[in-house]
């Protein structure tokens, strides 16, 4: 399942399928001041509601990346 505040970017349906490889990988992205960071944690995918879609698509691409 992925949660994310009402004020939260939109989850385009292209993502749906990355957004299921984070999952299983337990990732958390978090956007802070501009600066992202990534952690392994045992929770729900969350967004930050500050992500905009163009940095989070990139994002999502970058990781996709190194995932598969």
């Amino acid at each position: 399942m992925v949660i994310a505040r009402p004020e939260a970017v939109p989850i385009h349906s292209k993502h749906n399928e990355i957004i299921n490889l984070f999952m299983q990988k337990k990732l958390l992205i978090y956007k802070f001041r501009k600066k992202i960071s990534y952690k392994h944690y045992g929770q729900p995918f969350y967004f930050a509601s500050t992500c905009n879609n163009r940095v989070m698509s990139k994002i999502l691409q970058l990781k996709l990346a190194e995932i598969t």
